[in-house]
């Protein structure tokens, strides 16, 4: 469920200031990290909350409910938490998920600017990669999108969702026989990914269409 904007993040709620050795606070955020994994992001939302009521410069519990916010549609407030993660520490993966939200906010120049930030960091970074086609794709520059999801294929073959952007990009673009290849890939790899085999057969479909005309 989409959870109501705000324009600033929600106060961390004040939990008794008893003293926490650093072993019961890394407890803590395994617990918390634990739940988000499992897709309880109510529980993990608490647990990170927690942890900064104790630690408010703690980084990862920053970037990492800015990521729960994503995860429930409230993209203004994961800025503004991942943004505070990247105020106490550089990292790629902020940069990177900073770049995705931006990209749901439709701020996609600074989407760019924030994936360009996380490449730089890490070259082989597949998923910054994808995200940076997605933006590119999203302001009409098709073939730089195209080269930037056949970097994140190059670099991780499996990885469907930028094979599944790549057809997309060139059906749209006519390129009809190079699409097929790639849907073909997911396919393959996503036997139960039914978007794929309808874009195969649609692709197939044109291509038979274009050769009997």
């Amino acid at each position: 469920m989409t959870r109501s904007l705000s324009s600033s993040p929600k106060p961390t709620p004040v939990y008794p200031q008893t003293p926490v050795d650093k072993g019961e606070l890394g407890r803590y955020f395994a617990a918390a990290h634990q739940a988000h994994q499992a897709g309880r992001l109510q529980e993990a939302e608490a647990g990170y909350r927690r942890l900064l009521a104790h630690l408010p410069t703690h980084a990862d519990s920053l970037h990492l409910l800015g990521m729960v916010f994503h995860q429930q549609g409230d993209h203004t407030q994961a800025l503004e938490w991942i943004q505070r993660a990247i105020s106490l520490k550089k990292d790629g993966r902020y940069f990177g998920n900073l770049g995705m939200v931006l990209l749901k906010l439709g701020q996609l120049g600074s989407a760019e600017a924030a994936l360009g930030e996380a490449l730089q960091m890490n070259p082989d970074f597949v998923e910054a990669h994808f995200r940076l086609g997605l933006v590119l794709q999203n302001q009409k520059r098709l073939p730089q999108a195209e080269a930037a999801f056949r970097r994140a294929i190059e670099i991780k073959p499996s990885f469907h969702p930028a094979l599944m952007n790549l057809g997309q990009l060139l059906l749209e673009r006519g390129d009809v026989a190079r699409a097929a290849e790639a849907f073909e890939q997911v396919t393959r790899l996503r036997l139960d990914l039914a978007s794929a085999h309808c874009n195969l057969g649609l692709a197939f479909y044109t291509f038979t269409e274009e050769r009997s005309s």
